[in-house]
């Protein structure tokens, strides 16, 4: 069996497996399964699917490269997402009050003249320790949050579904390491993913604080059709006042919900 990343597939190959491997994944198979049966590593076929996720079966497509496209330093991006913190796509001429990583991308796209795509956005970001929200997986998980997942989520995914709203996983990220020198804002990051579709974004100057995640939420109301439901973790900036003084006014628009707390080891 090969185990690799298929860079060394060409690129109407790669486009085929690709289309292969979301159809194995639609049809129930999982995606650990997949990558053996097509020889690949398992974070290659995550990969895909990710993309898949957010863009679609465009995303998938094998794309023309008619010749090696201007690189974009961090330094390029990071200084876009310091003008942009406390901002939503709609406050600079964009639709939506919360990013995704294409709607980022399209804004690099405008405002530097540089393609970039959304899995290159995401590793620049994850590398500088802003790391976006996921579902809650299974693995390494502590017994009380394990038991959460299995006697509480299940229901709770049904009844958000039966309301026709949306389930998401609220985290919160800071830069790593902290920038140096004078007039430098450390960048921090508000995100929440749905089990389906775009992770959703907001970037704030320095620490996130209580009223950056009610904030957050205030918008992720707006975006969402039906209530939003956010789970979130049991301590601060989560469990705030202001947050359920904010959820209590929506009218059941935005419903906090709190894991368990877990006592560290």
């Amino acid at each position: 069996m090969r185990e690799d990343d298929g860079r060394r597939l060409d690129h109407r190959t790669l486009e085929k497996l690709r289309f292969r491997a979301m159809r194995w994944v639609e049809e129930g198979v999982r995606p650990p399964e997949v990558a053996e049966r097509l020889g690949l590593r398992r974070s290659t076929v995550y990969g895909w699917l990710a993309a898949y996720r957010e863009g679609g079966a465009e995303a998938l497509r094998a794309r023309p490269v008619p010749g090696r496209p201007p690189k974009l330093a961090w330094e390029q991006v990071r200084e876009v997402l310091v003008r942009l913190a406390g901002q939503g796509p709609r406050e600079v001429g964009l639709d939506g009050e919360l990013w995704t990583r294409p709607v980022l991308c399209a804004l690099l796209r405008r405002d530097l003249g540089v393609q970039i795509a959304p899995v290159t956005l995401t590793r620049m970001l994850e590398r500088a320790g802003l790391t976006a929200a996921r579902p809650l997986g299974t693995a390494g998980l502590p017994p009380a949050l394990a038991r959460w997942r299995a006697r509480q989520l299940p229901s709770l995914r049904e009844s958000v579904r039966a309301e026709g709203g949306t389930l998401y996983f609220l985290a919160h990220a800071a830069e790593e390491p902290a920038p140096d020198g004078p007039g430098r804002v450390r960048l921090g990051m508000v995100s929440a993913a749905p089990g389906k579709g775009a992770t959703r974004f907001l970037l704030v100057g320095g620490e996130v604080s209580g009223p950056d995640v009610a904030g957050f939420c205030a918008r992720l109301v707006l975006d969402t059709r039906g209530p939003a439901a956010v789970v979130l973790d049991g301590r601060a900036p989560h469990r705030t006042d202001l947050l359920a003084a904010l959820a209590a006014g929506t009218g059941g628009a935005l419903r906090p919900v709190y894991l368990p707390q877990v006592t560290p080891s």
